[in-house]
């Protein structure tokens, strides 16, 4: 099974950082619309799906 370098932990450490302070940013600026909060859970997923994938299926 692939393991995980300690390369790919710190990519995946800041891009999940920046994506989160993107994401807290946004939500705080635009509280009002009651769509946001989904969209933004949406892309969150998504995101955190997608890193999963890689750690899982990345060459090694």
């Amino acid at each position: 099974m692939p393991t995980m370098t300690q390369s790919d932990a710190q990519a995946t450490v800041i891009f999940l950082s920046v994506a989160l302070i993107v994401w807290c940013v946004y939500g705080s600026n635009h509280h009002e619309n009651r769509y946001v909060p989904a969209i933004n859970s949406f892309w969150i997923g998504a995101i955190n799906f997608m890193i999963l994938f890689y750690i899982f299926f990345s060459k090694q």
